[in-house]
């Protein structure tokens, strides 16, 4: 009963709010864009169906068993997944229908809960925040306060991450590919990302202040978004616009949340405020850069902060022979995850899965190194003798002893 009356709580403050309806209807076009992402993509076809090449995230280590789709099954389940979303957003613009768009809403998350923990090539920022901000939607009262919370959060974190990165200071973190004409004269280029990590630090806290200069911040913040196109692709400016539609709505209807002081309404967005807080923080308590390392990214905002470039080496140990096999940056991979440690430590346990059979294998020794554009030379992150026989674990809450800090 407590479950149901907060459910229902939950609607009736959806209801309530004409900001909030609409923004339920953008919120539920994150998903059309996703489809579109994906489909077009079409990495999700390697990276879901049954029997293919997988990387479980490491919470979830059991993820093949749940690939049950094939590849029609996939395709099928993204047009029904396409068909929920366009329904979804445009009855969240009638009042009478909120409650059924309501557990809509709910079921399009879970749809694409499912196929993003298939795999761990699924991640990504552009998912990490619509996944929080749905969540705060849904599940959080009081959301008109701790929504725009959330969003600023993440720009502010952003910029923390970038602050200290000196292949995003100077622009080394972006591709040499670029078409958009400013980008062209390297000064500009450095002062925009100089600026741009300003504007995330402090410019995103005007965003929850009453002050003047409020919509000039929000106009400088969907201008970045639209310039990320050059570099990033539709995908991530298209969500964040979306997520960024309620800045907006609340102007346009001339909304303002009615903050509740009573613990009993603020506890559940406090808790959820500060395990969102403490996810991002994580990293920044783990040694090393976690542009390279890629510890503690999994619960936090990773931006566009780092252009890493790595190659792994692995000697296969035979009773007559050791074989050397080398293979550099998975370039079919995100920018953010193809250095990622992870990443190779889960091909050489499949390695180790694949040879112990063998009985002329003994063991193998794997190294890993890594760069950031701006330095001279590789470093070596990972340095392991006899991976099988230790049987390495890997931890995304914590330091991992066999990833040297860089």
């Amino acid at each position: 009963m407590i479950l149901k009356h907060y459910i229902q709580d939950q609607i009736k403050e959806i209801s309530a709010y004409k900001s909030l309806r609409w923004y339920g209807f953008f919120l539920s076009l994150t998903h059309v864009v996703t489809f579109f992402f994906w489909h077009h993509n079409g990495t999700i076809y390697q990276n879901v169906i049954k029997n293919a090449n997988t990387v479980c995230w490491p919470q979830i280590p059991f993820c093949e068993s749940l690939r049950i789709l094939s590849p029609f099954g996939v395709e099928a389940s993204l047009y029904v997944y396409l068909c929920l979303a366009f329904f979804t957003a445009f009855i969240f613009l009638n009042k009478k229908f909120v409650t059924l768009a309501y557990w809509l809403f709910l079921v399009l998350n879970l749809i694409k809960f499912y196929f993003f923990f298939l795999d761990y090539l699924m991640m990504g920022n552009y998912h990490y925040m619509p996944f929080l901000v749905s969540f705060c939607f849904l599940f959080i009262r009081q959301k008109l306060f701790f929504i725009p919370i959330l969003i600023t959060s993440f720009y502010f974190f952003a910029g923390l991450l970038k602050i200290s990165n000196l292949d995003w200071l100077t622009g080394l973190a972006f591709s040499q590919n670029l078409y958009f004409p400013l980008f062209f004269n390297e000064e500009v280029k450095m002062t925009l990302c100089f600026y741009i990590v300003c504007l995330e630090i402090i410019g995103s806290w005007f965003l929850i202040l009453k002050t003047r200069w409020k919509t000039a911040i929000l106009i400088q913040f969907i201008l970045f978004h639209i310039m990320s196109y050059f570099f990033t692709g539709y995908f991530y400016p298209l969500i964040m616009l979306c997520l960024l539609s309620l800045f907006f709505l609340v102007f346009l209807f001339q909304e303002r949340a009615v903050t509740s002081l009573h613990i009993k309404k603020l506890w559940p967005g406090v808790l959820f405020m500060c395990l969102v807080v403490a996810g991002n923080l994580l990293s920044f308590f783990i040694p090393g850069k976690e542009g390279v390392t890629g510890e503690g990214r999994l619960w936090g905002v990773n931006m566009y902060d780092a252009h890493t470039q790595c190659y792994s080496q692995i000697f296969l140990k035979f009773k007559n022979q050791t074989i050397q096999e080398s293979f550099q940056s998975h370039a079919e991979y995100a920018l953010r995850i193809k250095c990622d440690p992870y990443i190779d430590f889960n091909t050489v346990k499949k390695a180790c899965a694949y040879y112990k059979d063998e009985p002329e294998f003994i063991d193998l020794d794997w190294s890993l190194y890594s760069k950031l554009r701006s330095d001279l030379e590789y470093k070596k992150i990972v340095n392991e003798e006899n991976v099988c026989s230790k049987n390495l674990k890997y931890s995304s809450l914590r330091k991992n002893p066999w990833i040297k800090s860089y």
